[in-house]
């Protein structure tokens, strides 16, 4: 996938957004999965970058793991990060972003509706990289075994109905955007 100057300069903007969803709003102190307007911005990546807009999770991803606090939880940053319950929705949201921009470019029409069902396919992403990854973490690290409904309990349920108004609010205000700029 070759990148234009364009496409690392939206990239960069769009790592700023995310940046910002996580460190100006964050919600939830000390969830073990703190509520984000990240997926918003995540959703918004995909359906206005396309499949590019993949690097600008990839960026705000290393950023944080180098240090940066950038993340909605402490330590906000730095390769600790990873043994956060947390931690597998940082990477389920590059794959969203993936799935999102690439289900977008393939819609033979641009309607809210059709926007927002791809959307959906990425929180099924987002979710299916999450919430393995918070189980493990759980097991392996903290060394509780927390069954499929303590899983759900923590990381699906408080969540989802949240995340689908995002996927609702990103895909109508996707339609009105492209349609600006068409």
């Amino acid at each position: 996938m070759k990148l234009t100057t364009q496409d690392l300069t939206k990239a960069g903007l769009f790592t700023a957004l995310h940046i910002a969803a996580a460190v100006v709003l964050r919600f939830g102190g000390e969830a073990a999965v703190p509520f984000s307007l990240v997926p918003f911005f995540v959703i918004l990546a995909g359906t206005l970058l396309g499949p590019k807009g993949t690097w600008s999770l990839v960026l705000y991803a290393l950023l944080g793991l180098l240090g940066l606090p950038v993340f909605a939880q402490a330590p906000f940053g730095g390769i600790s990060y990873l043994l956060r319950p947390s931690a597998g929705f940082v990477f389920g949201y590059i794959f969203a972003a993936w799935a999102i921009g690439w289900g977008v470019s393939k819609l033979p029409q641009l309607t809210s509706a059709r926007v927002f069902l791809v959307s959906v396919v990425g929180l099924a992403v987002l979710y299916a990289c999450g919430l393995p990854y918070l189980y493990l973490v759980f097991r392996f690290v903290m060394g509780k075994t927390l069954t499929l409904q303590q899983v759900l309990a923590f990381g699906f349920y408080p969540f989802i109905a949240f995340d689908l108004i995002k996927a609702f609010a990103a895909s109508v205000l996707t339609v009105a955007i492209r349609k600006r700029l068409a």
